[in-house]
């Protein structure tokens, strides 16, 4: 075997996954934080659906840039794109919240499952507000 005893026992492995693991759910809060509460699904849908083209496609990417023209290449890219990453956080994080109304409740707040879920009164579509 190639390499030091951390690399042998997935050391960097396990400690990349818990950084993965305390990155992904904040980053979610962050997605969702922005949107109306009857929005919240589909937020927190798009960021996986994104990460996931992220995380699929700029691996490779970064592959054929490093065949190509090398690992300090790689490095001036992967720069390139935390400082676009930071521009958009930044604009994010100064960027005007909307006021809510601290007494609107979200429509399904405090019905139980089967009220949910009855059948509307046209009997041609599911309805969460009957």
């Amino acid at each position: 075997m190639v390499g030091t005893r951390s690399d042998t026992c997935g050391g960097r492995r396990i400690l990349a996954g818990c950084g993965f693991a305390l990155v992904y759910p904040a980053l979610g809060v962050e997605a969702v934080r922005r949107v109306p509460p009857q929005g919240h699904g589909l937020a927190m849908g798009a960021y996986t659906a994104f990460l996931d083209v992220a995380v699929g496609f700029g691996s490779p990417t970064l592959g054929l840039i490093a065949g190509s023209a090398g690992l300090r290449a790689v490095f001036l890219a992967a720069a390139l794109i935390v400082l676009c990453a930071a521009a958009i956080a930044l604009r994010l994080l100064y960027a005007p919240q909307p006021v809510r109304d601290p007494d609107a409740t979200p429509p399904v707040a405090g019905r139980s499952w089967p009220v949910l879920l009855r059948r509307p009164r046209n009997r041609h579509r599911w309805s969460l507000d009957t």
